[in-house]
């Protein structure tokens, strides 16, 4: 997602998620859901807390079997709401 002129943009580089207690899922599919999530809570364009080398997106449950995609978003979730802090 490219910003127009003028626009403010946020630049977010993550580099590993690290899922505790989940069943072994394809870790592709949990990162580019987790991506789509993200970018999406982002353009919302709600006010973040600065640079954070790294951010504890705390615990959740999620009824099982739970699909890649609803860890994905739900770590992105998770993440967004540390940032927020």
């Amino acid at each position: 997602m490219k910003p127009g002129v003028g626009e403010p943009s946020v630049e977010v580089y993550v580099e590993e998620i690290v899922l505790h207690g989940f069943p072994a899922v394809d870790g592709r599919r949990v990162g580019e859901a987790f991506l789509a999530e993200l970018e999406r809570l982002l353009a919302g364009g709600a006010m973040l807390d600065g640079d954070a080398e790294s951010v504890d997106a705390g615990s959740s449950a999620l009824a099982e079997p739970a699909s890649p995609e609803a860890i994905g978003a739900l770590a992105a979730r998770g993440v967004y709401g540390g940032m927020a802090k």
